[in-house]
């Protein structure tokens, strides 16, 4: 009788846990990460087809729109950052900017991002980052890009990137 109960003791002290009970854990895991998805429902799936823009490939596409202009494509409303929704500018490598000052781009080009400053985010989570970009012809424009830096990242210093002016509504 002894011996039974030294072999139940030593079978309860083995570190690994019984059948029952690792399938009770692995259940709960997969309820908890199913719900913790849920949430991301609201927004639309994630994984759907973005707008269809010419992108240069291994570069990211910037987008410059004119803030004062409400004719904004479906692009641009697409990527644009509101309180209540998940930001994707950024997504598939195409980011919408505000251009701050400089002129207004004519043609497509490409550019080499000089800063990334002012990027620290607000309650949402959404961060609204000045960018310096120098176009291929010398010239300079700032813009303001908002984005989700905890998903999309920030225009980097030194990266080279294709910059487009506002698609036509």
């Amino acid at each position: 009788m002894r011996a039974r109960n030294v072999r139940r003791l030593e079978a309860r002290s083995n570190l690994t846990p019984p059948k029952s009970i690792a399938k009770k854990l692995i259940l709960a895991a997969v309820v908890l990460g199913i719900a913790g998805l849920i949430p991301l429902l609201a927004y639309g799936p994630l994984w759907s087809k973005g707008p269809n823009i010419a992108k240069a490939p291994g570069l990211r596409t910037v987008i410059v729109i004119d803030g004062h202009k409400a004719n904004a494509s479906e692009a641009v409303r697409s990527r644009q950052c509101h309180p209540w929704l998940i930001c994707r500018n950024g997504k598939d490598g195409i980011d919408v900017v505000i251009l701050k000052s400089g002129k207004m781009l004519l043609h497509p080009t490409t550019a080499v991002v000089q800063t990334d400053t002012d990027c620290a985010a607000d309650v949402y989570g959404d961060s609204h980052c000045t960018n310096r970009l120098q176009l291929a012809n010398g010239q300079e424009i700032v813009v303001r890009h908002d984005h989700n830096m905890q998903i999309y990242p920030c225009l980097t210093p030194g990266e080279v990137v294709e910059v487009e002016p506002q698609p036509s509504t």
